[in-house]
């Protein structure tokens, strides 16, 4: 479980800053997976590509990430990393964060963790739970930081084109 102080902090940040920090409608949630997608697609097309064969890029296959917060897929002390984040900068870290774990793990994973969504995010639990696995490494890199200098040959969108893009996603 969560320390007190952690849930504490977290329900107070996101209780008091509107829409950035959970969908609050059927439509906002499919809006958010469909938008997750399609950064998918346009930054990482392999792993974009070998979710949608395994039916891991649906909002059901999603969950792992949108509905449980990485809970089933990273181990705890990892997960609250995330949610500190996840205080200060909102939806934004679900999207930079888990496009860089899935696209890291894909690598790793066999043909037959590949074939279904329950073994796609079983064979991403498998990665992200092994001894090789160096999350605050991933994180750094996530976030454009490798070593001591700013690296900025792979930018993520901002928050602005995410959100528009959530938006047109809404419409359809």
């Amino acid at each position: 479980t969560m320390p007190e102080s952690y849930a504490y902090a977290c329900l107070r940040e996101m209780s008091n800053s509107g829409g950035h920090y959970f969908p609050m409608s059927k439509i906002e949630h499919l809006s958010w997976c469909k938008t997750f997608g399609d950064l998918m697609r346009k930054m990482y097309p392999q792993t974009a590509l070998a979710m949608s064969r395994c039916g891991a890029l649906t909002p059901e296959g999603l969950d792992p990430i949108f509905r449980r917060l990485f809970a089933k897929i990273l181990r705890k002390e990892h997960v609250w990393r995330i949610l500190d984040i996840y205080t200060v900068e909102g939806y934004k870290c679900l999207f930079r964060i888990g496009t860089v774990v899935l696209c890291l793990c894909h690598f790793y994973l066999t043909p037959d963790e590949l074939r279904t969504n329950e073994s796609f995010w079983a064979g991403i639990r498998r990665v992200t739970h092994s001894d090789d696995f160096l999350f605050d490494v991933l994180v750094k890199q996530s976030y454009g930081f490798n070593g001591r200098k700013y690296r900025t040959r792979r930018s993520f969108p901002r928050r602005r084109f995410i959100q528009r893009l959530m938006d047109y996603n809404e419409s359809e």
